[in-house]
């Protein structure tokens, strides 16, 4: 499916007021979906070679093998499709080419690059990282970082010893303990999730996040919303008022219709499998079932069997707790999804429930099943 009319896809890249030459290197391909950012390092000229090189091998390697991919198919081994499969070995691939092409070179020895990948199909992302180069998620007038650095300062936050805002002022912050054709081998953090209409992905390298607080971040998307390439140049122009001293590389990525394939759907509902669906109520009513007409409103419950300690059914307006027990590819996921009975079935075994103050976690795994055709069940 060719997504350029679905998603809107900005990208810029500037030298800063301070470096000579830009390492940074940006790529992306919006009819198929793709967007590579790389931010390089080491060397007379290394970084900028490790970068142009690696975002250039992913973009090969991705517009060469991806829509041969079947969709719906899922990896056996580790559960990830076989379109992440793509983009992992899409890396995996820039990083050899690094790698040796250091070793070749001795002007080159010791360079290497972050890089952070995302590739959009059927109302799903895959986004591969190594690195300290981020991508952020603006949704529902929030923003949120979704990928973790791969650095010294995240190491020691992790482990306690700063705070965040501590850990901003160390010498040493843009130390990373992740990169990309360092060594022989490099592995990337790989995450699936669900892509909504007017979520807005921002991909950028470190000489942004150093300079510009995420508040300001947030609100240029937020008021840039309908224009990412304004929200892109404001952004970089805001890095360079505060300095500009690192390369600064920008990407943003708006949804702007669904783009799920209505015949890939028979292989798709492949990849979620609803295993046990529980209703419970008070006073200690639990009612075992499956649904039918699930949505982020509610479901209606066919009941298997019924246990309670005093009545059969809850009473219309109670409050509840769903449980959702569901497999995608080889891995088990379940959600609990608050919910409030509004109707029974006159045969006691029709149950319709309303999903009530749901969290974006809790949305954003109903829909997983939702895309799915409803899921199956068994």
């Amino acid at each position: 499916m060719n997504l350029q009319d679905r998603i809107t896809i900005s990208g810029l890249t500037d030298t800063g007021l301070v470096r000579k030459k830009n390492e940074d290197a940006i790529g992306f391909d919006s009819a198929l979906g793709l967007v590579v950012l790389a931010d390089g390092m080491g060397g007379h000229r290394g970084g900028e070679m490790a970068s142009g090189l690696t975002v250039d091998r992913i973009m090969d390697t991705v517009q060469k093998n991806f829509l041969a991919i079947e969709p719906g198919q899922t990896d056996p081994d580790n559960g990830f499709s076989l379109e992440s499969i793509c983009i992992q070995e899409a890396v995996e691939s820039a990083n050899r080419l690094v790698f040796q092409t250091a070793e070749d070179n001795p002007e080159y020895h010791g360079m290497g690059t972050t890089v952070v990948v995302l590739q959009f199909y059927n109302n799903t992302l895959t986004l591969a990282h190594i690195g300290d180069s981020r991508c952020y998620r603006f949704r529902e007038d929030k923003l949120e970082q979704i990928t973790k650095d791969h650095s010294l300062n995240q190491e020691l936050i992790d482990r306690g010893f700063y705070t965040p805002e501590e850990a901003k002022k160390l010498v040493n912050r843009n130390l990373v303990t992740r990169a990309l054709g360092i060594d022989p081998l490099a592995t990337a953090d790989i995450q699936e999730d669900i892509v909504i209409k007017d979520d807005i992905y921002l991909l950028c390298s470190d000489g942004l996040t150093d300079l510009v607080e995420d508040e300001y971040i947030y609100l240029t998307i937020k008021r840039f919303s309908d224009n990412p390439e304004e929200a892109a140049k404001r952004l970089i122009a805001k890095a360079n008022k505060n300095g500009g001293k690192d390369n600064i590389s920008v990407i943003l990525c708006r949804i702007d219709q669904d783009f799920f394939n209505k015949s890939e759907r028979r292989n798709a509902v492949r990849k979620v499998i609803c295993t046990s669906c529980i209703a419970q109520f008070p006073p200690g009513i639990t009612i075992h079932g499956k649904t039918k007409d699930l949505s982020l409103d509610g479901a209606l419950i066919e009941s298997t069997s019924i246990s309670s300690n005093d009545q059969d059914n809850p009473s219309i307006g109670d409050i509840g707790l769903l449980t959702l027990k569901f497999n995608t590819g080889a891995v088990e996921n379940e959600i609990r999804v608050p919910c409030q009975a509004r109707h029974l079935g006159s045969d006691g075994i029709g149950l319709l429930i309303h999903f009530i103050k749901l969290k974006i976690e809790e949305q954003d795994l109903l829909r997983q099943v939702i895309a799915s055709n409803n899921a199956e069940f068994d």
